[in-house]
């Protein structure tokens, strides 16, 4: 929903309670009161009959504007749209796996990816690109050994979601011969949203959700990640503010036009 849509179902929500209470207090009016009156006298009283009711549903109308406003900010996010992230290992490696670190919405990833290389390639270089840093040569630990690893980090890897939650762009790695996994460790305050993921995690293991990704797919595009702290508590808290705030001026707009009518259209003793 963007914003014109939502002042667009607060002017409809004004409308539908005018109309309510046109209608309640009509059915408590005498169809005799009108008789003998000109048909120019019947529309001033109807003008004014409506627009001292009309306070009400302007007052409505806000407060529906108010608490939708709130949740468009909550959860006014989309996916980053940024490049991936990718992690280049000699061609033909296997046993690729990348692990990742995030502790916290908003701060930067720390990522080791670990392989095994032909030895014919074994002084093949490691690469790791960002949009921040461009590609960036990684250092080797293990460059004898079978298995060697290589570490990175990424300042900018989450994007805001809502409130409690944020995307997190996952690596793609190049040079994996018989394709990779991709695990994620998050703090014991965080989780993956595994319905909101693209794609979504394959299993929980260790402390770590996991992806696995066959030969020449890119996968995985991003996680979404959020606090499981009693299923977003802060984000119903600031809804219910929200929604006082909206009655509050919505009382406050409805008395002082209320008022304000009463005394524009008062008839004369």
């Amino acid at each position: 929903m963007t914003v014109q849509d939502l002042v667009e179902f607060s002017l409809f929500v004004g409308l539908v309670v005018l109309l309510i209470l046109l209608l309640a207090s009509l059915v408590r009016r005498r169809p005799g009161g009108l008789r003998g009156t000109t048909l120019k006298e019947k529309l001033k009283r109807f003008g004014r009959f409506a627009l001292v009711r009309l306070p009400i549903a302007v007052g409505f109308a806000v407060a529906v504007f108010v608490l939708g406003a709130a949740g468009l900010t909550l959860n006014s996010h989309r996916p980053p749209a940024d490049h991936e992230p990718v992690v280049s290992v000699p061609s033909g490696s296997r046993n690729v796996v990348v692990s990742l670190r995030l502790d916290d919405c908003g701060e930067p990833i720390e990522g080791e990816v670990r392989f095994s290389s032909p030895r014919s390639r074994i002084g093949s270089p490691v690469r790791f690109y960002s949009d921040a840093g461009g590609w960036q040569r990684l250092g080797l630990t293990g460059a004898r050994a079978r298995v060697r690893r290589a570490s990175f980090s990424e300042e900018e890897a989450t994007r805001k979601r809502s409130l409690l939650s944020c995307y997190l762009q996952l690596p793609i790695l190049k040079g994996a011969a018989d394709g990779y996994e991709v695990h994620l460790r998050l703090s014991d305050q965080m989780e993956v949203e595994k319905d909101s993921s693209v794609p979504s995690p394959g299993a929980y293991a260790s402390g770590a959700w996991v992806w696995k990704c066959g030969p020449d797919v890119t996968c995985p595009a991003f996680a979404a990640v959020s606090y499981s702290i009693e299923d977003g508590t802060k984000q119903v808290i600031i809804l219910v503010l929200a929604s006082v705030f909206g009655a509050l001026i919505a009382l406050l707009v409805g008395e002082v036009l209320i008022e304000w009518a009463r005394k524009r259209f008062r008839e004369p003793d």
